[in-house]
């Protein structure tokens, strides 16, 4: 009797377990099957990446090189041009800089556009917005610091030009402290100016010793000794 009460026990418990392994599995491949979705969807949603990224990367390297080629043109122009010519024959230059900078001024060959329109703009006493492109230009290229300096440099002389002698100093004192050795020099030098104009003959005898002391191979260090000993 007890062996018979065990099996049949035994037989109603297999079903039972049957089922739940049965269920089991059951859930296995449903999971399976989203997980297969879902990695066929990463992988497509890779693929578009890709491909996007591409078209991108396809995009500025076009732009890019329309940019340079634009920049290259513009500025081949204006160096066969008369300096000393009225600002009217530099209207069209000077939109041919312009162009370019709007359309592509996401580009590093728009970034110096803006250092070389803004170099014309100051040639040509266009002071105000040779300003501007200097400063747009050292925001530009502030993760760059050999251009971000130049930019900085062309905004000194700017507002030195502008008469503005004070923005100027506090300006070539920058370029003192974080400029290339050739920068440095020539700010030096314009602040050994700088100070003599604005009745400061101590200062200014003080930067033409130290760019006599710290470049003397500069092309400003003999200026600035004839100015220590005069």
């Amino acid at each position: 009797m007890a062996t018979e009460s065990t099996r049949s026990r035994n037989t109603q418990q297999e079903p039972e377990a049957y089922d739940s392994i049965q269920g089991y599995g059951k859930k296995l491949l449903a999971r399976a099957k989203l997980y297969q979705k879902q990695l066929i969807s990463a992988a497509a949603v890779f693929c578009v990446v890709l491909v996007v990224g591409a078209g991108v990367l396809y995009f500025l390297d076009r732009a890019e090189d329309n940019a340079s080629a634009m920049l290259i043109q513009a500025s081949q122009q204006y160096e066969s041009m008369d300096k000393n010519a009225d600002d009217a024959a530099f209207a069209d230059i000077k939109q041919q800089f312009q162009t370019l900078i709007d359309e592509y001024g996401y580009t590093d060959a728009g970034k110096m556009a803006l250092l070389n329109y803004a170099g014309i703009c100051y040639q040509t006493g266009d002071h105000d917005r040779s300003l501007e492109l200097y400063q747009s230009a050292h925001e530009a290229f502030k993760s760059n610091p050999h251009f971000s300096q130049l930019a900085l440099n062309g905004m000194a002389y700017t507002q030195a030009a502008k008469g503005n002698d004070q923005e100027a100093i506090s300006l070539f004192q920058q370029v003192v402290e974080d400029g290339s050795p050739a920068l440095k020099a020539q700010a030096l030098f314009q602040l050994g100016m700088l100070y003599s104009q604005t009745g400061n003959p101590e200062k200014s005898r003080q930067a033409y010793e130290r760019l006599v002391s710290d470049f003397s191979d500069s092309i400003f260090a003999e200026p600035a000794r004839s100015r220590i000993s005069g």
